[in-house]
Protein backbone atom coordinates (compact mmCIF):
# COMPACT_ATOMS: atom_id res chain seq x y z
CA UNK A 1 0.00 0.00 0.00
CA UNK A 2 1.20 3.58 -0.89
CA UNK A 3 1.05 6.13 1.47
CA UNK A 4 -1.73 8.59 1.57
CA UNK A 5 0.43 12.31 -0.62
CA UNK A 6 -0.70 15.67 1.14
CA UNK A 7 0.03 19.20 -0.55
CA UNK A 8 0.39 21.75 2.30
CA UNK A 9 0.50 26.20 0.79
CA UNK A 10 2.53 28.08 3.33
CA UNK A 11 4.23 24.72 4.93
CA UNK A 12 7.66 26.14 6.06
CA UNK A 13 5.65 27.98 9.17
CA UNK A 14 3.25 28.83 11.57
CA UNK A 15 -0.03 26.61 11.37
CA UNK A 16 1.29 25.46 8.00
CA UNK A 17 3.98 23.71 10.07
CA UNK A 18 2.34 22.16 12.24
CA UNK A 19 -0.30 20.83 9.75
CA UNK A 20 2.93 19.47 8.06
CA UNK A 21 4.04 17.82 11.53
CA UNK A 22 0.55 16.19 11.58
CA UNK A 23 0.25 14.29 8.61
CA UNK A 24 3.55 13.18 8.46
CA UNK A 25 2.99 11.71 12.58
CA UNK A 26 -0.36 10.05 10.51
CA UNK A 27 1.76 8.46 7.95
CA UNK A 28 1.74 10.71 5.03
CA UNK A 29 3.91 11.66 2.33
CA UNK A 30 4.27 16.03 2.48
CA UNK A 31 4.83 18.44 0.23
CA UNK A 32 5.58 21.68 1.82
CA UNK A 33 5.35 24.14 -0.36
CA UNK A 34 7.06 27.62 0.17
CA UNK A 35 6.90 30.69 -1.73
CA UNK A 36 10.96 31.07 -0.84
CA UNK A 37 12.96 28.27 -1.33
CA UNK A 38 15.51 28.59 1.13
CA UNK A 39 12.62 28.60 3.36
CA UNK A 40 11.41 26.19 2.71
CA UNK A 41 14.64 23.87 2.58
CA UNK A 42 14.72 25.08 6.49
CA UNK A 43 11.42 23.88 7.09
CA UNK A 44 11.97 20.47 5.07
CA UNK A 45 15.06 20.17 7.38
CA UNK A 46 13.66 20.56 10.36
CA UNK A 47 10.86 18.29 9.97
CA UNK A 48 13.52 16.01 8.91
CA UNK A 49 15.14 16.22 11.70
CA UNK A 50 12.29 15.83 14.20
CA UNK A 51 11.96 12.03 12.77
CA UNK A 52 8.64 11.88 12.17
CA UNK A 53 9.37 9.78 9.02
CA UNK A 54 8.31 6.27 10.10
CA UNK A 55 5.95 5.90 7.26
CA UNK A 56 5.88 8.87 4.95
CA UNK A 57 8.20 11.59 3.35
CA UNK A 58 8.62 15.51 2.77
CA UNK A 59 9.46 17.03 -0.39
CA UNK A 60 9.78 20.78 -0.93
CA UNK A 61 7.71 22.37 -3.55
CA UNK A 62 8.78 25.77 -4.35
CA UNK A 63 5.24 27.82 -4.96
CA UNK A 64 3.93 31.89 -4.96
CA UNK A 65 0.29 31.24 -4.81
CA UNK A 66 0.11 34.65 -5.84
CA UNK A 67 1.67 33.98 -9.37
CA UNK A 68 -0.03 31.64 -12.15
CA UNK A 69 3.02 30.77 -13.61
CA UNK A 70 4.44 29.79 -10.32
CA UNK A 71 1.19 27.68 -9.42
CA UNK A 72 1.28 25.91 -13.12
CA UNK A 73 5.48 25.31 -12.36
CA UNK A 74 4.33 23.83 -9.01
CA UNK A 75 1.64 21.42 -10.70
CA UNK A 76 4.22 19.73 -12.67
CA UNK A 77 6.46 19.75 -10.20
CA UNK A 78 3.95 17.48 -7.89
CA UNK A 79 3.16 15.66 -11.06
CA UNK A 80 6.61 14.87 -11.21
CA UNK A 81 6.27 13.13 -7.77
CA UNK A 82 3.23 11.83 -7.56
CA UNK A 83 0.18 10.86 -9.74
CA UNK A 84 -2.63 11.36 -7.30
CA UNK A 85 -3.03 14.03 -4.76
CA UNK A 86 -5.27 13.25 -1.36
CA UNK A 87 -5.58 16.03 0.11
CA UNK A 88 -4.60 19.95 -0.56
CA UNK A 89 -3.90 22.23 2.50
CA UNK A 90 -4.56 25.88 1.36
CA UNK A 91 -3.02 27.46 3.97
CA UNK A 92 -0.86 30.28 2.72
CA UNK A 93 -1.80 33.53 2.82
CA UNK A 94 -1.24 37.25 3.41
CA UNK A 95 -2.28 39.45 6.41
CA UNK A 96 -1.18 43.20 4.97
CA UNK A 97 -3.19 45.39 7.33
CA UNK A 98 -0.61 46.66 9.13
CA UNK A 99 -0.98 50.13 10.46
CA UNK A 100 -4.47 50.45 8.47
CA UNK A 101 -7.93 50.34 9.66
CA UNK A 102 -11.22 49.96 7.42
CA UNK A 103 -11.30 53.79 7.09
CA UNK A 104 -7.44 53.84 5.50
CA UNK A 105 -7.13 50.34 3.93
CA UNK A 106 -6.78 51.03 0.23
CA UNK A 107 -8.07 49.37 -2.62
CA UNK A 108 -4.55 47.59 -3.55
CA UNK A 109 -4.54 46.73 -0.19
CA UNK A 110 -7.87 45.01 -0.64
CA UNK A 111 -6.99 43.77 -4.07
CA UNK A 112 -4.13 41.90 -2.36
CA UNK A 113 -5.34 40.24 0.05
CA UNK A 114 -8.46 38.89 -1.88
CA UNK A 115 -6.10 37.75 -4.87
CA UNK A 116 -3.71 35.78 -2.59
CA UNK A 117 -6.00 34.68 0.61
CA UNK A 118 -9.59 34.14 -1.53
CA UNK A 119 -8.54 33.86 -5.17
CA UNK A 120 -5.60 32.08 -4.87
CA UNK A 121 -7.42 29.02 -3.33
CA UNK A 122 -9.94 28.65 -5.82
CA UNK A 123 -7.04 28.86 -8.53
CA UNK A 124 -5.02 26.31 -7.05
CA UNK A 125 -7.84 23.72 -6.41
CA UNK A 126 -8.87 24.19 -9.71
CA UNK A 127 -5.03 23.21 -10.84
CA UNK A 128 -4.69 20.30 -8.49
CA UNK A 129 -7.86 18.94 -9.13
CA UNK A 130 -6.90 16.69 -12.32
CA UNK A 131 -4.49 14.98 -9.15
CA UNK A 132 -6.90 14.83 -6.28
CA UNK A 133 -9.56 13.13 -8.68
CA UNK A 134 -7.29 10.30 -9.36
CA UNK A 135 -7.91 9.87 -5.13
CA UNK A 136 -10.18 7.28 -3.54
CA UNK A 137 -10.95 10.26 -0.71
CA UNK A 138 -9.65 13.38 -1.74
CA UNK A 139 -9.85 16.16 0.34
CA UNK A 140 -9.59 20.82 -0.06
CA UNK A 141 -8.74 22.13 3.22
CA UNK A 142 -9.19 25.85 3.07
CA UNK A 143 -7.66 27.81 6.20
CA UNK A 144 -9.40 30.91 7.30
CA UNK A 145 -9.79 32.05 10.72
CA UNK A 146 -12.03 33.80 13.08
CA UNK A 147 -11.16 36.84 11.37
CA UNK A 148 -12.87 35.14 8.73
CA UNK A 149 -16.35 34.70 10.92
CA UNK A 150 -18.97 37.68 10.93
CA UNK A 151 -18.55 37.66 14.49
CA UNK A 152 -14.73 38.07 13.97
CA UNK A 153 -14.41 40.76 11.56
CA UNK A 154 -11.95 43.15 12.98
CA UNK A 155 -12.33 46.84 11.50
CA UNK A 156 -8.38 46.68 12.07
CA UNK A 157 -7.59 43.79 9.80
CA UNK A 158 -10.11 44.90 7.13
CA UNK A 159 -8.43 43.25 3.93
CA UNK A 160 -7.71 39.93 5.64
CA UNK A 161 -11.04 40.11 7.87
CA UNK A 162 -12.86 40.33 4.04
CA UNK A 163 -10.62 38.02 2.31
CA UNK A 164 -10.87 35.46 4.87
CA UNK A 165 -14.88 35.78 5.40
CA UNK A 166 -15.05 35.55 1.35
CA UNK A 167 -12.75 32.07 1.43
CA UNK A 168 -15.41 30.87 3.92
Amino acid sequence: MTNKTALVTGGNRGIGFAICQGLLKAGFDVLVAARSADNGKDAVEKLLKEKLLEHGSVTLVELDISSDSSIKAAVEQVKQKTNTLDVLVNNAGVYPDEGVDILTVSRELLAQAMNTNTFSPIELTQAFMPLLEKSESPRVVNMSSGNGQLEGISANAPSYSLSKMALH
